[in-house]
């Protein structure tokens, strides 16, 4: 996933680089670059934001999964107390 961004972005940066090569003011080029740099940012953070979305999704099946396994831990607990308290009364 991180790599497609990073793919991305560089792939955008040809384009601004690019247009703004086509550009004849230098007053205009400024802006243009600080503009389509801004987008760039933008879409890094929008980037990161689904990388994070992603990460929590994962967090939560984890979790989820954790619990069933303290579940379990319990449960085999209690069945050793029984297995105990059965052969003490054997």
């Amino acid at each position: 996933m991180a790599q497609k961004w990073k793919e991305n972005v560089i792939g955008l940066i040809g384009i601004v680089i690019g247009f703004i090569s086509l550009i004849p003011n230098s007053e205009d080029r400024l802006l243009t670059a600080v503009i389509l740099g801004a987008v760039i940012v933008f879409y890094i953070l929008n980037s990161f934001s689904d990388e994070i979305e992603i990460y929590e999704e994962r967090l939560q099946k984890l979790e989820e999964k954790l619990k069933i396994h303290e579940q379990l831990i319990e449960i085999k607990s209690d069945i050793k107390h029984l297995k105990e308290k059965s052969l003490k009364r054997s």
